[in-house]
């Protein structure tokens, strides 16, 4: 999604395993005008990173960069997903940032297999 959206070529992996092992901000290739992206490691990362671990690093990082105005959050979930437990939680991952106000701004994409 980054990748289409900034003009940068950044590695997607094919397979269930998480491509993205720490946070990093792409700034899009038309100019600084644009939206800077930021991938991140995300809730219930196969590498075994604590969820809660992973929000603080993010934390940091968006700290770090001096990005500290969220304006949307793309949530990735596959077209297969029928675990409601598991949706639960990466909603609650999202949640944290602004408890219900941030629901305006999320944009859910669903990957084909």
């Amino acid at each position: 999604t980054i990748s289409k959206y900034t003009g940068d070529q950044l590695f997607v992996s094919d397979k269930s395993s998480s491509a993205t092992r720490s946070c990093m901000a792409v700034r899009d290739s038309r100019g600084p005008q644009y939206p800077v992206w930021v991938d991140t490691i995300g809730y219930d990362d196969t590498y075994y990173l604590a969820d809660s671990d992973s929000f603080k690093e993010m934390l940091r990082f968006l700290c770090n960069e001096r990005l500290l105005k969220v304006k949307a959050i793309i949530w990735t979930v596959g077209s297969q997903e029928r675990k409601d437990a598991r949706l639960r939680k990466q909603a609650d991952f999202i949640n944290q940032f602004k408890d219900v106000d941030i629901w305006d701004n999320v944009i859910i994409l669903v990957k084909q297999p």
